[in-house]
């Protein structure tokens, strides 16, 4: 019986088959339902996921977001001047 494997890499994250543990033999693009069930099992159990990647740490969670328009446009506009360099 085949095992199923989850990668990620520069385009997405896939789940499906690999050949000889290399190389894939059957994938699917899985970003979105992968982003979504991982969100869902940290919020259903309250957990965080805590990692480390190119000797910086990060933590990933799931918050609830209050304030609608005004803050996505507040995040956006951080994230803008972050990118510039401003902030």
């Amino acid at each position: 019986m085949a095992e199923y494997h989850v990668g990620g890499g520069m385009f997405g994250i896939y789940a499906g088959i690999l050949h000889n543990q290399i190389t894939w033999k059957d994938k699917s693009e899985v970003t979105r339902e992968a982003l979504s069930a991982s969100a869902q099992y940290m919020l259903i159990n309250e957990k965080e996921f805590r990692f480390g990647y190119k000797g910086k740490r990060y933590v990933m969670r799931v918050e609830e977001v209050k304030g609608g328009a005004e803050w996505e446009r507040n995040i956006l506009l951080k994230f803008q001047m972050t990118k510039l360099g401003i902030l």
